[in-house]
């Protein structure tokens, strides 16, 4: 009888050690997979939360006015003593000047189909104590406007990485018919204007991790990312005049588009 217990208790000891192995050989690869396939995770978890963050139906809906007058609040990203990101691919230019230029483009282009545009700042806004014209205080004048439709924001982005590039477009997930609408289409309207390049990959973000002026923002809107100034060859298209009045067209046709007329 000790025997038979004896033998018993080595094959749980060699059982336990077995499964203790396996164990700690199942965390060593998962270490090393998140440390060598972090991008592709990272990729992968980005496309399944988009899935279930993103509206049902990919098709666009029209949005219905209901005042009879389309006011776009247009906010071009940094600005005044604020120059946003710098890179030695834009030479004295910064990612403000880009993005000021390029909300020029688009606001010409929307007032000429008739649309009213108000840009969150331009040279004859008064800047605050620092020189800056703080974000705040743009997503909060354009929520106390009672006409206002909904709001865009331009940026150029930037990382530490200079071989990465391309564009994004951001939105905060909500409850409404517009949102997901107003970002896939002009997103969608921007990569043909470019012949099927430089598309903005859609982000959806939700209330907690959102930027400050689309978590607060009360009507549609979303946030775009050009180009990477820190990778060249995006830099290069960014001061690109023609690049950047074909990207005001697809900016614009988006929004047509989403507004339906």
């Amino acid at each position: 009888m000790k025997k038979r217990s004896t033998s018993k208790g080595k094959r749980a000891k060699t059982l336990l050690t077995v499964l203790l192995t396996l164990l700690l050989a199942g965390c060593v690869a998962a270490g090393v997979g998140l440390v060598f396939f972090r991008p592709q995770l990272k990729q992968l978890y980005r496309s399944i939360r988009e899935v279930f963050l993103s509206a049902p139906d990919p098709a666009y809906r029209h949005y219905e006015d209901t005042d009879g007058k389309i006011v776009i609040w247009l906010d071009p990203g940094h600005g005044g003593a604020d120059p946003g990101a710098v890179s030695p691919f834009l030479g004295e230019e910064t990612e403000a000047s880009i993005n000021y230029r390029l909300s020029r483009l688009v606001k010409a282009r929307l007032e000429a189909k008739g649309y009213t545009v108000k840009l969150a700042w331009d040279e004859n806004t008064p800047p605050a104590a620092d020189g800056t014209y703080p974000y705040q205080d743009r997503i909060a004048r354009a929520n106390a406007d009672p006409e206002a439709d909904f709001y865009v924001c331009l940026h150029g982005n930037s990382f530490t990485d200079p071989t990465v590039s391309g564009a994004r477009l951001y939105y905060c997930f909500a409850d409404d018919p517009y949102t997901y609408s107003l970002a896939y289409q002009v997103a969608k309207a921007i990569g043909e204007a470019h012949g099927g390049k430089d598309t903005p990959r859609l982000f959806p973000q939700t209330q907690e991790d959102a930027f400050y002026v689309l978590r607060h923002a009360t009507m549609p809107a979303f946030l775009l990312e050009t180009l990477f100034v820190s990778n060249e060859s995006d830099a290069a298209k960014l001061l690109d005049p023609a690049w950047l009045a074909t990207e005001a067209d697809g900016i614009v046709a988006g929004i047509v588009r989403f507004i339906g007329s």
